[in-house]
């Protein structure tokens, strides 16, 4: 990206595979779900926050009941092997994700040490640290029950 609108700017790409060279994120969701408001949602807050660091992000109906999974793909460069990244999987990280901790991770991924601004400051990213983190203790304590064999229930059958 080197050249920029003096306009409004905006960086320009210069080719096609300037903007091929961006990672892309998907979002695979339930549409029997109702899910399809949470992805365009996310994807919506997505396109603005990363707008000038990803080439797109897309949304895919699922086949299978209760997906709702985000996934960044980076794609190959001179360096760098090309690599697809789960951000967010509903059944791995226990629900949906707080916007907030979505941008942080999808921002490690494509622009790694660059400000997220209000997100980042006021104490917010501690807050989010800790729910993050408590979320990551709730799944240890459900494997380890599951192991010793006491039944998990299942959420996706609940009515």
């Amino acid at each position: 990206m080197a050249s920029s609108d003096a306009k409004t700017k905006v960086p320009v790409a210069e080719s096609s595979t300037e903007v091929e060279a961006l990672p892309s994120i998907s979002i695979h969701y339930c549409p029997a779900c109702n899910w399809m408001l949470r992805a365009t949602y996310a994807a919506q807050e997505l396109l603005h926050t990363f707008s000038n660091n990803i080439s797109s992000v897309s949304l895919h109906p699922s086949r299978v009941a209760g997906v709702y999974r985000i996934e960044v793909h980076v794609p190959q460069q001179a360096d760098i092997e090309a690599r697809t990244a789960i951000v967010w999987e509903r059944k791995a990280d226990n629900g949906f994700p707080d916007i907030k901790i979505l941008k942080r991770r999808v921002r490690d991924i494509v622009s790694p040490g660059t400000g997220l601004g209000h997100i980042d400051r006021h104490g917010g990213k501690e807050a989010s640290v800790v729910k993050e983190e408590q979320q990551k203790e709730q799944q240890e304590e459900q494997k380890d029950e599951h192991k010793e064999g006491v039944a998990v229930e299942c959420t996706d059958c609940k009515p």
